[in-house]
């Protein structure tokens, strides 16, 4: 079964420009660089983390939001419980 999240993330437009030639996904290629490396507490934590983690645009980004709240909740359960889930 497929949730709504992941609906909602095949239908994103990767390609939509936010800021100055960056686009959703260049904002998201430079997240996942160090993504796997962060530890949250919840999806709140994903959010602010985004904001302030992208390069020069520190305004939310819906759709790059999106995407790293669905990959935080895909990790593995071992994962969450050593983040005190």
């Amino acid at each position: 079964m497929i949730n709504s999240q992941h609906l909602k993330l095949t239908k994103m437009n990767n390609n939509k420009h936010i800021w100055e030639g960056w686009t959703v996904q260049d904002f998201i290629d430079d997240l996942n660089v160090i993504f796997e490396y962060q530890t949250f507490k919840n999806e709140a934590e994903v959010k602010e983390w985004c904001m302030s983690s992208q390069p020069h645009y520190k305004k939310n980004i819906p759709e790059v939001t999106a995407y790293f709240i669905e990959r935080y909740n895909d990790k593995p359960c071992g994962a969450r419980y050593l983040l005190g889930e």
